[in-house]
């Protein structure tokens, strides 16, 4: 129950996080259009989010390929991605990027253990 979370937790948990992100970047440009503006609004309100990995420097496009590669059981490229977010946003998947980290290390000094026993 205390340890490494697997990686179906952070699987699991990702969505939340992804969605706890997505409401804490702000961004729309001071000159985005009135449009522009409504749609970031209801895009926050809904909490709608990318599916899909797309390419892109944005938040979502970042959070959509990170969740693709979590569900392709890549955490390396997860945790990879993540480090592209602005620092705002990036405060929001802390807490999840901890235990991704912490799951990470304890496969690495697994794997050192097993390399040192052979």
């Amino acid at each position: 129950d205390e340890g490494v979370a697997t990686l179906s937790a952070l699987q699991r948990s990702f969505p939340d996080t992804a969605r706890a992100a997505l409401a804490s970047s702000s961004e729309v440009p001071q000159d985005a259009s009135a449009g522009d503006r409504l749609a970031a609004f209801l895009k926050r309100q809904t909490n709608v989010r990318s599916l899909a990995p797309r390419e892109g420097d944005d938040v979502d496009a970042i959070l959509s390929r990170t969740e693709a590669s979590l569900l392709n059981g890549d955490l390396d490229a997860s945790v990879a991605e993540l480090s592209a977010l602005p620092d705002q946003t990036a405060e929001a998947v802390e807490p999840w990027l901890a235990d991704a980290q912490a799951r990470l290390d304890a496969l690495a000094a697994l794997s050192e253990l097993t390399a040192a026993e052979n």
